[in-house]
Protein backbone atom coordinates (compact mmCIF):
# COMPACT_ATOMS: atom_id res chain seq x y z
CA UNK A 1 0.00 0.00 0.00
CA UNK A 2 1.28 2.92 -0.62
CA UNK A 3 1.09 6.23 1.52
CA UNK A 4 -0.34 9.40 1.77
CA UNK A 5 1.53 11.94 -0.13
CA UNK A 6 3.19 15.04 2.57
CA UNK A 7 1.18 18.16 2.64
CA UNK A 8 3.90 20.28 0.93
CA UNK A 9 3.85 17.71 -2.01
CA UNK A 10 1.46 18.54 -5.51
CA UNK A 11 -0.91 16.08 -5.48
CA UNK A 12 -2.39 17.56 -8.97
CA UNK A 13 -1.05 17.46 -12.61
CA UNK A 14 -0.64 20.79 -14.01
CA UNK A 15 -3.28 20.78 -16.64
CA UNK A 16 -5.31 17.80 -15.46
CA UNK A 17 -9.10 18.76 -15.96
CA UNK A 18 -12.05 16.86 -14.07
CA UNK A 19 -15.63 16.66 -14.55
CA UNK A 20 -17.80 16.89 -10.86
CA UNK A 21 -21.22 16.25 -10.11
CA UNK A 22 -21.70 18.51 -7.51
CA UNK A 23 -24.93 20.02 -5.24
CA UNK A 24 -24.34 24.02 -5.04
CA UNK A 25 -25.57 25.64 -1.67
CA UNK A 26 -29.73 25.74 -3.23
CA UNK A 27 -29.63 22.52 -3.26
CA UNK A 28 -28.64 22.63 -7.31
CA UNK A 29 -27.15 19.68 -8.68
CA UNK A 30 -25.52 19.63 -11.91
CA UNK A 31 -21.68 18.63 -13.89
CA UNK A 32 -19.08 21.42 -13.61
CA UNK A 33 -16.21 21.19 -15.60
CA UNK A 34 -12.66 22.26 -13.49
CA UNK A 35 -9.18 22.52 -13.05
CA UNK A 36 -8.50 21.41 -9.66
CA UNK A 37 -5.90 23.80 -7.61
CA UNK A 38 -5.34 22.71 -4.35
CA UNK A 39 -7.22 20.55 -0.94
CA UNK A 40 -7.39 22.81 1.98
CA UNK A 41 -9.34 22.44 5.46
CA UNK A 42 -11.02 26.17 6.48
CA UNK A 43 -14.47 27.93 5.36
CA UNK A 44 -15.54 30.75 3.37
CA UNK A 45 -18.34 32.84 2.87
CA UNK A 46 -20.15 30.13 0.58
CA UNK A 47 -19.22 27.81 3.26
CA UNK A 48 -18.82 29.13 6.22
CA UNK A 49 -18.07 25.69 8.75
CA UNK A 50 -14.94 24.81 8.48
CA UNK A 51 -14.93 21.41 6.16
CA UNK A 52 -12.74 20.11 3.57
CA UNK A 53 -12.58 22.20 0.50
CA UNK A 54 -11.08 22.13 -2.86
CA UNK A 55 -10.47 25.29 -4.65
CA UNK A 56 -10.55 24.79 -8.91
CA UNK A 57 -10.87 26.63 -11.73
CA UNK A 58 -14.29 26.35 -13.27
CA UNK A 59 -13.59 25.93 -16.96
CA UNK A 60 -16.90 27.18 -18.25
CA UNK A 61 -17.31 30.33 -16.43
CA UNK A 62 -13.22 30.71 -16.25
CA UNK A 63 -13.25 31.88 -12.31
CA UNK A 64 -11.63 30.18 -9.63
CA UNK A 65 -14.55 28.30 -6.97
CA UNK A 66 -14.61 26.84 -3.72
CA UNK A 67 -15.86 23.69 -3.86
CA UNK A 68 -16.92 21.44 -1.15
CA UNK A 69 -15.75 17.95 -1.06
CA UNK A 70 -18.93 16.57 0.73
CA UNK A 71 -20.69 17.92 -1.93
CA UNK A 72 -19.09 16.30 -4.82
CA UNK A 73 -21.04 12.95 -6.24
CA UNK A 74 -19.24 11.76 -9.07
CA UNK A 75 -15.94 12.22 -10.50
CA UNK A 76 -14.70 11.72 -14.07
CA UNK A 77 -11.12 13.16 -15.19
CA UNK A 78 -11.14 14.27 -18.67
CA UNK A 79 -8.83 15.67 -21.02
CA UNK A 80 -8.40 19.96 -20.52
Amino acid sequence: MQKPPQASENTTNPGQSAAILYTNYRGEKGWRRIQPLRIWFGSTEWHPREQWLMDAIDLDKQVERSFALKDIQAWEESES
